[in-house]
């Protein structure tokens, strides 16, 4: 991975400078990983690590794609972990995307000059998993969005998702787990 995080989220912030308290355990992670940068993505890191997905917005509906997680059980972003191989954090989202999907060559929504700003960052909390044998923890998660032209239907992984849907923008602006991102993919 040759992205910089570390500067990532500074242009991040310099875009959303109201969101400064929400990454301060982002940045300690960072911080507490300056000399082990691999371990900001391994997965087996129990403090947290970074994770990558990707919004998939049709502007003409005004309806974004949602997969139901397999173990959260819970309608989500496609996206998942970062793989060292992948070079840059927006390939991450997209390979992810594309895993789960089967969408290819999507629009990228750029909110910087810089491809990599995601349009947000957010930090949830990922309970113990015994089949997986990994301990609770937190996904430090770089959301990207993505434009198609059209809504279709799209051919999911089952061994990460048990269906998905489109949903109207509106729908999500009160869920828990979409605080501020309809506005945010409004403004695009």
């Amino acid at each position: 991975m040759k992205t910089n995080i570390e500067e990532i989220v500074k242009k991040y912030l310099e875009i959303y400078p109201e969101e400064k308290e929400k990454l301060e355990d982002l940045n300690v992670l960072i911080k507490d990983n300056k000399n082990n940068y691999d371990n900001l993505f391994n997965r087996k890191n129990f403090k947290g690590h970074i994770t990558a997905s990707g919004y998939i917005y049709c502007k003409e509906e005004k309806k974004l794609l949602l997969l139901e997680h397999k173990t959260l059980k819970k309608f989500l972003q496609p996206g998942g972990h970062v793989e060292l191989y992948d070079d840059e954090m927006i390939n991450s989202a997209q390979r992810e995307i594309e895993e789960e999907t089967g969408i290819k060559n999507l629009n990228i929504v750029n909110v910087a000059v810089d491809i990599n700003i995601p349009i947000d960052i957010n930090t949830h909390y990922i309970p113990k998993s015994e089949k997986k044998n990994e301990e609770e923890h937190y996904h430090h998660d770089f959301r990207y969005l993505f434009l198609v032209n059209n809504i279709k239907d799209i051919k999911i992984d089952f061994n990460e998702s048990n269906g998905y849907k489109w949903i109207d923008i509106e729908k999500i602006k009160n869920n828990p787990n979409f605080i501020g991102i309809a506005d945010k993919i409004l403004n695009f």
